[in-house]
């Protein structure tokens, strides 16, 4: 079983060697969703996820899922899946 603070690292290891510099410092929320079967790791830039600069936020960045049985990833577009997204619960 994957934990969400595996599955946090799962996510910044699979973004880290992609993440452009001019994109601003990777950081994961230390709060995420959850459903059965899936963590919901919001990542991106720490400029604006925890200083609030709208200068690093990324338009169209993909919903991260972490499969809690085997830790694997699954983007998903977010304006397709809402009702999959608004149904998770809080996690941790």
């Amino acid at each position: 079983m994957v934990t969400f603070e595996q599955a946090r690292a799962i996510i910044e290891a699979s973004l880290r060697p992609h993440w452009p510099t001019g994109y601003g410092t990777l950081t994961t929320l230390p709060t995420g969703r959850q459903d059965a079967t899936h963590w919901r790791v919001t990542a991106g830039a720490r400029e604006y996820l925890i200083d609030g600069d709208d200068d690093y936020d990324l338009f169209d960045a993909p919903a991260y899922l972490v499969s809690k049985e085997d830790g694997s990833i699954t983007r998903l577009v977010v304006i397709a899946n809402l009702d999959r997204l608004d149904s998770m619960r809080p996690a941790p």
